[in-house]
């Protein structure tokens, strides 16, 4: 076990190494390496001594507020610990992924005080979203200063911020409202309270102040450059220190170097200037981490102890802060997992999820929990463990082979390499909220899945609707995809849903409190029809099918209900867009019959799917050319992001391959496809012959995921992974139980 995990640590190290290099070696190139070298050495001994004593005291406040975060925990430790367990993450942080390094690091001080790992996730996530929240406050405000409110406007537009938030806050507060129970109650109490309210000021407050030293730092070495005022130094300080603070690199290289030409361009600073500010902040940043590292010396394990959450009578066990923790980590990713970006990174795209910090998190959560444990991770089938090794070192191997014929390329580093890093760490917090919180935290998880998934479709219908008769000047997009970026796979998410929604509806229906649950459904329903995936029409089919042969009489008869729900709600739609064109088009006149035709005809809501041919045979190309490269290296495979790396040649754009099964043959070659395809064909029959509600969750995500797969690259849906980890860990906990 111990093996594998450093193993598994090493490959993370170099893919993140890997990244923030590239990311910086291009900048260098681009703006002149010569250039940035020389300002770096112009800079004064004294800028170099004030911006090294600001980041140390800033270090010094940011340990002092891991010993308050784990005070308001219930734990209590002393300065110095904290300061240990800070310079732990830290440094390991500088060398993996920032979010998980700085999280293995801390534990490895914090166990020694009875901080569980779930506890120090939790507590981890906390810290993370108040510094998100202060940080995000103050880039704002630096980004309004810097550039003005018109400009500010138009880069805020660019990614729907409030849209997302608005909506991830309606569907968290609507998963409590329906279907709470008891224990909900007693989150909620516990979590939203005056006492509460405090707790998150005084560390917000703490949070602002570590931002302050922080910024100075950038503006001692702004004003160096004797361009702009004092007020526009600390703007562009916030606008770097935001976009460095983001979990997606190591210790923010990359993403810092490029905030900075981003952001201390308006104030005339060259960019070889801007970059060379944010490379020293990052040495000196990484200096004084190592300037601390001799207070770990020494550090012996100690008796620990622990006060009671809010002040209440009774010390809080261990056991209710991991639940607790599991139960929040699970419902913030089913709900976060909605809302995608793709953001354009050299000559390829990747996809980041607002959901990937979250699931980072709940990875090396797992993995430190298992390691305590002192054994492999226990699932409801026996091969699981084996099969993801086989997984991984598929990848791994694919990767270097494709490394060996056509070189490192961002696609195949970025979105298979550390793409199946971040599934992982989805799957692994799936099975965490399972397993810490049996079958109830799982079920609110499912159910979480579905209002998230009808409060997105709602939400976007309103959004269109509004846009289509207020905003004359604002067109919309053709495709109805949520936040995904892709319809096909927003109408995989919502038919995960609809799986999610037949596991749950027994208990439900049985406690008299499926009424919600059918109206959420039927919007899901509404929004595959929406979305107009055929992929997604076939997958319904084959899950209503199952359904009404294989279910019980209350399972067809919420199906139903379901769908009568989905087509009052298209109804609805289909007629205010015809209210809509009739205003519009005869304000002024009496309309014929056949341009009354025409506007029916019209109706977005009512069309057939239709998709241009020329998106057919762009597939059906990737397909043929998929297949010939499998023939030229059928057993292993071209290696990872060959067909990417050659599809602009030979189809005229870069595009993957729209076969799940197709690629890995590509790719991985034979044996590298029997090796994954195997995994999911014996998870598929052994679910297939059980009747536990797990067992059902796994045959409709699996049914769905196959289907979509046959003509959509579909392997790193990462609701399908969160959902899978669930479904495998729950039986563990039902059997624990009894």
């Amino acid at each position: 076990m111990r093996g594998h995990v450093g193993k598994f640590s090493t490959i993370k190290k170099i893919l993140s190494v890997t990244v923030s290099v590239l990311v910086i070696a291009a900048l260098f190139v681009q703006f002149g390496t010569r250039d940035v070298l020389n300002r770096i050495v112009q800079f004064r001994i004294l800028d170099y001594g004030v911006v090294l004593g600001l980041l140390v005291v800033n270090f010094l406040v940011v340990s002092f507020r891991l010993r308050v975060a784990l005070g308001q925990f219930g734990f209590r430790v002393s300065n110095a610990t904290a300061l240990k367990a800070s310079v732990a993450g830290y440094a390991v942080g500088h060398f993996v992924i920032q979010l998980v390094g700085n999280l293995v690091g801390r534990q490895l001080i914090l166990r020694r005080h009875g901080v569980s790992p779930t506890a120090l996730g939790v507590l981890s996530t906390y810290e993370r979203v108040v510094l998100l929240f202060a940080s995000a406050i103050l880039a704002l405000t630096g980004l309004f200063v810097t550039f003005g409110w018109a400009r500010s406007f138009d880069l805020l537009n660019a990614l729907p911020v409030g849209q997302i938030a608005v909506v991830s806050i309606i569907a968290m507060a609507t998963v409590f409202i329906f279907g709470r129970s008891r224990y909900d109650q007693v989150l909620i109490k516990l979590s939203v309270s005056p006492r509460t309210a405090l707790l998150v000021l005084q560390m917000f407050g703490i949070t602002l102040l570590a931002q302050f030293f922080v910024l100075s730092a950038f503006a001692v070495l702004i004003a160096f450059m004797h361009m702009g005022n004092f007020l526009q130094w600390f703007a562009a300080a916030a606008i770097i220190s935001f976009a460095a603070s983001i979990p997606i690199s190591v210790n923010g290289w990359g993403i810092r170097e490029l905030a900075s030409v981003f952001a201390l361009s308006p104030l005339g600073v060259q960019p070889s200037d801007a970059i060379a500010i944010s490379v020293v902040i990052g040495i000196c940043s990484t200096f004084v981490v190592f300037l601390f590292l001799p207070v770990l010396m020494g550090e012996k394990a100690s008796s620990y102890s622990r006060v009671a959450l809010h002040h209440s009578p009774s010390p809080v066990s261990p056991g209710d802060v991991e639940r607790v923790g599991a139960y929040f980590l699970g419902l913030t990713t089913a709900i976060l997992v909605f809302f995608q970006a793709h953001l354009e990174i050299g000559k390829g795209v990747v996809n980041v999820n607002l959901a990937d910090p979250v699931a980072l998190t709940g990875l090396a959560v797992f993995a430190m929990h298992w390691i305590g444990q002192r054994s492999l991770p226990t699932w409801r089938m026996t091969f699981v463990t084996p099969w993801l090794l086989v997984v991984t070192g598929v990848l791994v191997i694919s990767f270097f082979l494709g490394v060996a014929r056509i070189g490192v390329t961002q696609w195949a580093l970025a979105n298979r390499m550390m793409g199946w890093v971040v599934i992982l760490g989805y799957m692994a917090t799936g099975a965490m909220t399972a397993y810490l919180t049996g079958n109830h935290g799982f079920r609110r998880l499912l159910e979480a899945v579905v209002v998230a998934g009808a409060v997105v479709v709602a939400s976007n219908c309103i959004v269109r609707q509004a846009i289509a008769l207020w905003s004359s000047n604002v067109s919309l997009p053709f495709n109805f995809e949520g936040w995904s970026g892709n319809r096909n796979a927003f109408s995989l998410q919502l038919l995960m849903g609809l799986a999610c929604a037949l596991t749950v509806m027994p208990a439900r229906v049985r406690a008299g409190k499926d009424y919600w649950l059918t109206g959420a459904t039927g919007a899901l329903l509404a929004g595959v029809w929406l979305t107009q995936s055929r992929a997604g029409f076939i997958a319904f089919a084959a899950i209503a099918l199952f359904a009404f042969l294989r279910e019980e009489k209350e399972c067809r008869k919420f199906m139903l209900h379901s769908l009568a729900w989905g087509g009052m709600f298209l109804f609805v739609l289909a007629a205010l867009e015809f209210a809509s064109e009739l205003a519009s088009t005869f304000s002024d006149r009496a309309g014929t019959f056949s341009e009354l035709a025409g506007i029916f005809s019209r109706n977005r809501i009512l069309r057939a799917p239709t998709v241009a041919p020329e998106y057919d045979s762009l597939r059906w190309a990737t397909l043929s050319g998929g297949i010939a490269l499998w023939l030229e290296h059928p057993w292993f495979g071209a290696g990872l992001g060959t067909y990417f790396a050659n599809s602009a040649a030979e189809v005229g754009r870069s595009i993957v391959i729209h076969s799940t099964p197709i690629w890995l043959l590509a790719e991985t070659g034979v044996l590298g496809a029997v090796g994954i395809v195997s995994g999911f064909a014996g998870l598929f029959w052994v679910s297939l012959k059980r009747r536990a509600p797990s067992s059902r969750l796994l045959v409709y995500i699996l049914l769905v995921f196959a289907i979509f797969s046959l003509v959509h690259e579909m392997m790193y849906q990462r609701i399908f992974w969160l959902l899978l980890g669930g479904a495998l860990a729950v039986a563990t906990r039902e059997s624990v139980s009894r």
